[in-house]
């Protein structure tokens, strides 16, 4: 139970900084950023993606045109945990190029809907003074 927490504080916060943060590093294959907020849960399965993208020699197309509808779906305990699933959707260029900038899946003109799902874990700091954060655990799309 944390008497400071604001529901309507915690999902502003996720839609102006965690979201863009986190896309944009994960759709630019860029894995460090992410890793501070972050569970290694999802570190391991984001960058399963960006491996698999670099391999190829791939990269997606990283525009994000709107970000809409960040609600809470569910607050569960897992393990005596919160965990906060949140849902939100985006219209995104979807386009993935090779090594020499050709198209290989998609369009540049292609404009889709994703809808996402996070959940979101409390982690607490090996230092007691700092007040608890939240992590991406799970994202599915």
């Amino acid at each position: 139970d944390d008497p400071n927490f604001n529901l309507q504080r915690f999902l502003k916060k996720i839609e102006k900084e965690t979201i863009p943060f986190v896309l944009d590093h994960f759709l630019n294959n860029r894995l460090e950023p992410l890793e501070p907020i972050c569970t290694e849960r999802s570190i391991a399965v984001l960058g399963a993606i960006i491996k698999d993208r670099l391999q190829k020699g791939h990269s997606v197309d990283p525009h994000i045109l709107d970000l809409d509808e960040v609600e809470l779906l569910e607050a569960r305990l897992v393990d005596s945990e919160p965990i906060l699933i949140i849902t939100f959707n985006t219209q995104q260029v979807n386009c993935t190029y090779d090594q020499k900038g050709e198209v290989v899946d998609g369009s540049p003109d292609q404009i889709i809907e994703v809808n996402y799902m996070w959940a979101m874990a409390r982690h607490f700091s090996e230092d007691i003074a700092e007040p608890p954060t939240w992590q991406l655990h799970e994202m599915a799309i």
